[in-house]
This record gives structure tokens, C-alpha cells and sequence, in this order.
């Protein structure tokens, strides 16, 4: 059963937060499980990811179709299963944004590697997509240049 899923901008309030598990945590980091999904209104498209820890990890995420037009993929009958996704509907979508700092400060997006959740079970996994000509891990979002914020879309 292959799912493709088209993203699409939803809301996720502070009252809503969400608590989620990442089944195998993330790339890298496979420790981080357990991780709420937080925002504040003057802060998006940016959410947060943050580790139920006692000094957690953060990640700035986005939900990719607030950000970027047809930012569509599949997800295998494995993962779709994993997760217990049955439709389209069931997925949330979001993507680890870096923030850099430097001579030119930039934010970018990983679109190769997007966290897909579950909505109605809160279990999620971090994928890693085929297509990475078409999806790059450092997909530039904003950049910073004399005093101005240049950003896609």
C-alpha cells in the first residue's frame, strides 16, 4: 500500500501541543523518542520540537506545506505501516530546519529526511526519501543579506 501524501498547512496551538513518539527517534540522535511539538504564533512557520528530557535537544521544524509549494512524496508499506497510517489524512509532515549564522545567515530545511507522523496515534518516524535530486537535505529557506530577509515562495 503506497500513501502519497500532498502536505498542507495545519495549525498546532501551545493548548494543543503534542506529545509524539519517533519509533526508531532521529537520524543520528536514535535516543530521542519521546518529543512534544510546540509553537508560538509570533514564531511561525517555525515549530518546535523539543525532547521530553530534563535538559532537551530542540529542533526548529516547519511544516513543509506552509513554506513550499508541492512538496509531495510516498512513504513505503513498511513505514505506513509502522505508523498505522491508513489515509492521506493521517499524516503530519514536518521538516528540521538549521538555522546559520555567519557572514550571510541562512535558514534551510531538510526536505530529503521529512518526521512523519501519525496524527491520530502520535507515532512517528524520520524518513529518508528516494528522490534527493528533487529533495535536498539543505533546501534554503531564508537568507539574511544587508539588513533584509530574502526567503523561497
Amino acid at each position: 500500500m503506497k500513501l502519497e501524501k500532498e502536505t498542507q498547512k495545519t495549525t498546532v496551538s501551545r493548548a494543543d501541543a503534542h506529545v509524539v513518539h519517533l519509533l526508531d527517534g532521529l537520524i543520528g540522535l536514535p535516543q530521542l523518542k519521546e518529543m512534544e511539538i510546540v509553537y508560538s504564533e509570533e514564531q511561525l512557520p517555525f515549530l518546535w520540537l523539543n525532547e521530553l528530557a530534563e535538559d532537551p535537544i530542540t529542533f526548529a521544524v516547519v511544516e513543509p506545506g506552509s513554506v513550499i509549494e508541492d512538496y509531495t512524496f510516498e512513504i513505503d508499506d513498511e513505514d505506513a505501516n509502522q505508523l498505522g497510517i491508513q489515509t492521506g489524512d493521517d499524516i503530519l509532515v514536518l521538516n528540521i530546519t538549521t538555522l546559520y549564522a555567519g557572514e550571510t545567515p541562512e535558514a534551510t530545511i531538510n526536505l530529503a529526511a521529512p518526521i512523519v507522523i501519525n496524527r491520530r496515534t502520535r507515532i512517528g518516524k524520520q524518513v529518508i526519501l528516494e528522490d534527493l535530486d528533487r529533495y535536498p537535505t539543505h533546501y534554503t529557506l531564508c537568507t539574511l543579506v544587508e539588513e533584509s530577509v530574502s526567503c523561497a515562495n
